[in-house]
């Protein structure tokens, strides 16, 4: 089985910045994810698992090791990561932001292995997504700016 995606959500219970809540970091990170997905195009090897779930949470104590969920003929992954810093992140312009998540996400996957050559290729992948995010800016709001449309015209996504 190969991975496909990488999700990377905030925990709900985590610290954020007054007025904002894990909806809206779960959107603000809309473009890496997209870019991820492009990167991984028809899958990479990465231990069998299809599809990453990463969580964040502002508590250090909150990191998990993998834990891998049987689906079919692969895993679906979930790992939580402790210590992220929702406001400094929500201080960050959205090219910014894109690389912050980008190199989060490296932190994990190299959590869960730093010496494979699957790791290597996922990194590989990351790297190229914090190379070009800066030369990406007007792709990178227009996909929040969908985001936010999607959030003002869906009663399930308004508050």
């Amino acid at each position: 089985m190969k991975l496909r995606q990488i999700v990377v959500t905030g925990n709900t219970n985590a610290l954020y910045p007054d007025g904002l809540s894990s909806r809206d970091f779960n959107f603000s990170v809309l473009p890496f994810f997209q870019f991820m997905y492009q990167g991984l195009g028809r899958g990479k090897d990465f231990f069998n698992i299809k599809k990453l779930n990463i969580e964040l949470h502002s508590n250090p104590d909150s990191t998990s090791e993998l834990n891998n969920h049987p689906d079919g003929k692969g895993y679906i992954g979930m790992i939580n990561q402790g210590g992220f810093d929702f406001q400094s992140y929500f201080n960050k312009d959205s090219v910014d932001r894109v690389i912050a998540i980008a190199e989060i996400t490296r932190i994990v996957i190299n959590r869960i292995s730093s010496t494979s050559n699957e790791t290597n290729v996922i990194n590989g992948i990351i790297d190229k997504i914090i190379e070009k995010a800066p030369l990406k800016r007007e792709q990178i709001n227009l996909y929040l700016d969908e985001a936010n449309k999607m959030i003002k015209n869906t009663p399930y996504f308004r508050q």
